[in-house]
This record gives C-alpha cells, structure tokens and sequence, in this order.
C-alpha cells in the first residue's frame, strides 16, 4: 500500500508542476499580447508621421 501512496504523491506533484507550467505559459501569452499592442501603437505612430510628411509636402 506504501507504494501506491507514492506513486499517488508523485502523480499529484506531477499535477502541479502542470498547472505551474500552464501559469508561465499564460504569463507568456500576456507579456507577448503587451509587446504585439505596443506593436500596433508604433505602426499607428509612424503611420501618423508619414501622414504629416506628406501633408508638409
């Protein structure tokens, strides 16, 4: 029975690894939406000035 009772600690340790792993990942995918919209906002900048050259043109 001892056995049994590692092998169950082992998987629910398993388990939480997982979910922390998961937790990284989505933090990941979080820091990657911030970077892909400050993206967007430097495009929407230079779009603006390009849009001023060629006025002051």
């Amino acid at each position: 029975m001892t056995g049994i009772a590692v092998v169950a600690v082992d998987i629910v340790v398993a388990a939480a690894d997982i979910v922390v792993a998961a937790a990284d990942i989505a933090v990941v995918a979080a820091d990657i939406a911030v970077a892909a919209a400050d993206i967007v906002v430097a495009a929407a900048d230079i779009a603006v000035v390009v849009v001023d050259i060629v006025v002051a043109d």
